[in-house]
């Protein structure tokens, strides 16, 4: 060989070792570098230093792995998709660029995009290549509880716990699971698991509440609900089941600062804060305080007429706008709603013989009729019942008032009420000697006065 071609052939050689050298040296630095980037957030330099070193090798995967990954964090979710799935196709890894990671972070981009089951499948895959990881068992299992398959839910939410018996997220989606099927007594200690575990997991505690709301231990349902109300997503929901506690204890007062504060806190009008508006209404009309019971049902009914029996409720006491005597009598205090009893009845010609008060809602009066001409005559009993509700009036009360006809020795009775009565008491009472007064009849009494 001639000496020249054979020194070419050397210089060649050499030049492609020093070349293939360079590249091994330089391109892991370069590599490192990237990584900097995006520990720095330089996610667009990163983007642009993994493209070219992808236009000189374009199979090197852990510079797709690194570009998967500036894509992720800079929210270009649809070309990170597209990296990751590459690394899966060529089915090539290291220690840069582990499988785990990469279906992890597939995982987390069709969450994204809502495809639950396609994420639920890499999280599967995940599971077989670390068994140990029961954050990974956790979200499988969070997964099928929002894909509503409870059962499943429930046993990888066991495996979780399994791993890692402290975990309180788990224990806190196992409360749920329990707490909606019904077994209550299991769901409490799940839910008390979670809250021992994590001091910040307040939204546990609103479901222990209601538990104990349900079995009416509203002392220890309220603290719970306080607790329940640091939780920005349970604050209201905290704010409203907090005053139904006061509220069917019979702590008005109470009730209505619950109520008012939801009211306070609330964005915008959605069922929660109807079911505050509907609730404080209640509490403002058993206090007599009528005018702000308006104007919450008013405010239901302007967003959602059908809602429960809010356009009867307004029915109800719409003559309170034009009818002063009628609304003082709705309105006034339990003393003075006694006394328009008593004038109502004397100004029908009747004599009070017994006159007795049930909550300051209802008057039950024995009478007799006033001295006329028929002074010889023996006097007959009536039996008065006077009512301002703001239910119709059952046939079971028109039936007490027979029964109670006969103890009080009355051949007649009169039952007036501020609502009306409904068909079967209005039916049974045809046939009786007891005559109903509904509502227009009781406002023509009242001007009478």
């Amino acid at each position: 060989m001639d000496p020249g071609i054979y020194i070419a052939v050397l210089g060649v050689i050499f030049l492609v070792l020093i070349i293939y050298f360079v590249r091994q040296i330089w391109s892991p630095r370069k590599l490192d570098s990237i990584f900097t980037m995006l520990q720095s957030g330089m996610y667009k330099k990163a983007i642009r230093e993994c493209q070219v070193i992808l236009e000189k090798n374009e199979r090197n995967h852990t510079a797709h792995f690194l570009l998967g990954k500036a894509y992720f964090l800079s929210n270009q979710m649809e070309q990170a998709l597209l990296e990751f799935k590459y690394l899966t196709k060529i089915n090539k890894y290291s220690d840069n660029s582990k499988e785990e990671d990469v279906r992890n972070y597939l995982a987390e981009i069709f969450l994204h995009f809502g495809q639950l089951e396609e994420a639920q499948k890499e999280f599967l895959l995940i599971s077989r290549i670390n068994p140990a990881d029961f954050e990974v068992f956790f979200k499988i299992a969070k997964i099928f509880y929002e894909r509503n398959y409870l059962e499943n839910a429930y046993a990888y939410f066991l495996k979780s716990l399994n791993i890692n018996n402290k975990h309180a997220e788990s224990h806190y989606y196992l409360g749920l699971i329990l707490y909606h099927t019904k077994k209550l007594s299991e769901s409490v200690v799940h839910f008390n698991q979670a809250i021992q575990y994590d001091k910040m997991m307040y939204k546990a505690n609103y479901y222990v509440g209601m538990i104990y709301k349900t079995n009416n231990n509203y002392n220890q349902a309220i603290q719970c609900f306080t607790n329940a109300s640091r939780d920005p997503e349970f604050t209201q929901k905290a704010r409203l089941a907090k005053g139904l506690c006061f509220l069917e204890s019979n702590d008005l007062n109470k009730a209505v600062i619950e109520f008012e504060q939801g009211l306070k806190d609330s964005i915008e009008e959605d069922n929660i804060t109807l079911a505050i508006r509907y609730n404080l209404a209640s509490c403002y009309e058993k206090m007599r305080d009528l005018s702000s019971a308006i104007e919450q049902w008013e405010k239901i009914a302007n967003y959602k007429p059908n809602y429960s029996d809010v356009l009867e409720k307004l029915s109800i006491y719409q003559e309170l706008r034009t009818d002063d005597h009628l609304k003082d009598f709705l309105t006034a205090s339990n003393q003075i709603f006694e006394k328009i009893c008593r004038d109502l009845v004397l100004s029908m010609g009747f004599d009070i013989a017994k006159f007795s008060s049930k909550s300051g809602n209802m008057v039950t009066i024995i009478a007799t009729d006033a001295e006329g001409k028929w002074r010889n005559t023996k006097k007959s009993n009536r039996l008065i019942y006077i009512l301002r509700e703001n239910m119709p009036i059952s046939e079971q009360l028109i039936r007490s008032i027979q029964e109670e006809m006969k103890t009080v020795n009355a051949n007649r009775a009169i039952c007036i009420t501020s609502t009306k009565f409904s068909p079967v008491a209005q039916e049974f009472a045809a046939a009786r000697p007891i005559d109903l007064i509904e509502k227009e009849g009781l406002a023509d009494l009242l001007k009478k006065l």
